[in-house]
Formats: C-alpha cells, structure tokens, sequence
C-alpha cells in the first residue's frame, strides 16, 4: 500500500505542478519561512542547507521544508502552504499565504551575505528547483514565462550562508523587516 500511496502522490504533485504553471504559478522545493507578514523562499540543492536554515529560524513558523505553491498571478507573489510539508510536522508549519520578500538560493559559506542575481541566472536558478518538468522532459517555456515575471517582482538572490541565526540581520538589513 505504500508504494501505491507514494505513487498517487507523486501523480498529485506532477498534476499540481503542470496546472499552476498553466495558471502563473509554480511548486518550488523549498524552505519557506514566514517572518512576520512575508516568506522568504530558501532553496538549493540536497545538502544546501534549507533544513538547517528552517531550524536556525525559530521562532519563525514555515510553510514548509519540502514544497511551497508560488501564485504570481496577483501584482504581487504569494507563497502558499500545500499538503506535501517533508519532515517538518504539520503541527509545527504555518497556513495560508504570504507575500514573497526575497528567493534565496543557499551557498554554505564562511561568512553571510547576500548576492543578487541578474535576469538569466535568477530564472535558470530557480527553474533548476521546480520539480517535475525536466525529469519528465516537458517544455519549460511556460515556466521560463512565469519564472521571469516572478523575478521581475521579487529580489531572486545567493544567500551565502554561514549557518547561524545571524543570517537573519543580513536578511532584514538587505530586505527590510516586516
């Protein structure tokens, strides 16, 4: 039954993952932390520190360690809580939406600080932590078309991350507090 379980699931997310795009959305794997009234999307490949960057946040709440659902139809983003939350308990994560402040793409490094990224790099950033389209070697150029407006609208960055909650300072610094 587990396998069966996982497989629908997995259908569900690929559904998921197609519909939004058709609608100006997207999943994104992700640790979506709320700071106030806004969520900063971390995210980056396995080892990258998301985990680690959602427990150095506390008391902040997250949406989410595994997927975020990104609706950038509306004039400005908002990250939405889904069913599919990873290890983090559902207990524990925030619902609902809120307004995105920054995409952080993690960087283990020695010291924290933020680097933005231009245009092309924000978008193929970011479309390398979309699950689902290229795995399954569907066109990306609609999601090419949503991951541009969503940076058009959102600061898409390198967070160069030296594991500690002092990240924090460099984030309400660079992006304000909410």
């Amino acid at each position: 039954m587990i396998r069966v379980s996982m497989s629908l699931e997995n259908f569900l997310r690929i559904a998921c993952q197609v519909l939004l795009i058709r609608r100006q959305g997207f999943l994104l794997h992700v640790a979506g932390i709320v700071d106030g009234t806004r969520c900063f999307l971390m995210f980056g490949a396995s080892g990258s520190g998301k985990s680690l960057a959602m427990q150095l946040s506390a008391p902040r709440p997250a949406l989410s360690d595994d997927l975020v659902a990104v609706d950038v139809a509306s004039g400005t983003p908002q990250a939405h809580a889904v069913p599919s939350y990873g290890s983090f308990p559902p207990q524990d994560r925030a619902s609902g939406s809120f307004e995105v402040a920054a995409a952080l793409r993690l960087r283990r490094s020695a010291e924290n600080r933020v680097e933005p990224l231009g245009a092309a790099r924000a978008v193929a950033t970011l479309s390398a932590s979309v699950p689902f389209l290229a795995e399954l070697g569907l066109d990306p150029s609609a999601l090419t078309d949503v991951l541009d407006r969503f940076r058009r609208r959102v600061p898409v960055a390198e967070l160069h991350f030296a594991q500690d909650p002092a990240f924090w300072e460099v984030l309400h610094a660079r992006f304000g507090q909410a």
